[in-house]
């Protein structure tokens, strides 16, 4: 007779150690690419704007933040801060185009973004400087808000001159 109450409370704690389900359907990952996909355009208005607070407002305001961009590597929200903020301070206009999206979902609250980008860059006394890259951040969501806590940025090596080669 003991051994029905102990089976039963054995199965309740097996399934209760059960790992959560955190398959998403379609229609769920729809909704989170397009919440990411709204990131990005209105991440277009504050770099355009050159708005140092705007565009950083997309970022984990952390010490665990990690970038790998500009040929640096930063690894904490203040550093890549600090480094937005110089590169940006001599600027006078900015322009991105972020290529397509490429969104993938890999949980309710983690999303993998990556795309490619043309960029524009005009500072003070008038010269220009278009470069293009891929960009690809990973995407937490905590208390509703998306943001990228690991992000990498490469751009295509510099042509080669003929008496390099």
């Amino acid at each position: 007779m003991r051994r029905l109450p102990l089976a039963v409370l054995s199965l309740a704690f097996l399934a209760a150690c059960q790992p959560a389900t955190t398959e998403l359907t379609e229609e769920q990952k729809a909704e989170i690419a397009e919440e990411l996909t709204r990131l990005y355009t209105e991440s277009v208005i504050a770099i355009n704007q050159l708005d140092a607070e705007g565009w950083l407002s997309y970022f984990e305001n952390s010490e665990d933040l990690t970038i790998a961009v500009y040929g640096g590597f930063y690894k904490s929200y203040s550093a890549y801060a600090d480094t937005v903020k110089a590169h940006w301070a001599p600027l006078a206009s900015g322009e991105i185009d972020w290529g397509d999206l490429n969104i993938q979902v890999l949980a309710p609250n983690v999303a993998v973004v990556t795309s490619v980008f043309d960029y524009t860059a005009t500072d003070t006394a008038g010269v220009t400087a278009p470069f293009s890259g891929t960009w690809t951040a990973v995407w937490v969501e905590q208390d509703g808000n998306w943001k990228m806590v690991n992000v990498a940025e490469t751009l295509p090596p510099a042509e080669e001159s003929p008496e390099d080669t």
